[in-house]
């Protein structure tokens, strides 16, 4: 009998699923505050009109979406892309077009400072400052606060693997 490995978590950080139900939109990256990670809120710079990490000064009206993984791209390694390619240590783009999510679903990892999370939840953004595990723009279970926005018309499909990861549903 043959083993095989599976994975439970529904996909690659960043990875936009359902793409019948997507709109996604090519941006121009701020080379100052690029995007931390595939799978991140990202805001919209007014003064230069480019997509950035969110700061602890942002509110919800300038987060502008969530940040694409290109396809293919999907790591660094032919064992497991997820531990070799972990989500936040990857290198995305810090200029160029990057891909933003306005409405759709997607995997994503949650910071690891967020608590569990079940199906329906609202989605927050995390725009404290970063530390290991927990970027700014990050996805987060935890009620709105000083480094937490909640998301409009965002909730998550349903728990987090042993991983971290989940699918949202964002702007639907």
């Amino acid at each position: 009998m043959v083993a095989y490995q599976y994975r439970i978590d529904t996909g690659y950080p960043g990875a936009v699923n359902r793409v019948h139900d997507a709109s996604i939109v090519g941006e121009v990256i701020n080379t100052t505050t690029p995007p931390l990670g595939y799978g991140t809120f990202v805001a919209m710079d007014a003064a230069t009109g480019t997509i950035r990490t969110p700061t602890g000064s942002d509110v919800i009206g300038t987060i502008f979406g969530l940040y694409v993984r290109p396809y293919p791209t999907q790591g660094g390694g032919p064992v497991n892309p997820i531990v070799n390619d972990p989500i936040y240590v990857g290198t995305p783009p810090n200029s160029g077009v990057g891909n933003v999510l306005k409405r759709g679903f997607m995997s994503v990892k949650l910071n690891a400072a967020s608590p569990a999370v079940v199906k329906g939840q609202p989605v927050g953004v995390f725009i404290g400052t970063a530390t290991t595990n927990n970027p700014t723009g990050g996805v987060t279970g935890a009620a709105p606060g000083a480094t937490v926005l909640a998301v409009p018309n965002s909730y998550f499909l349903g728990p987090a693997d042993a991983n971290g990861y989940t699918e949202i549903a964002y702007n639907i």
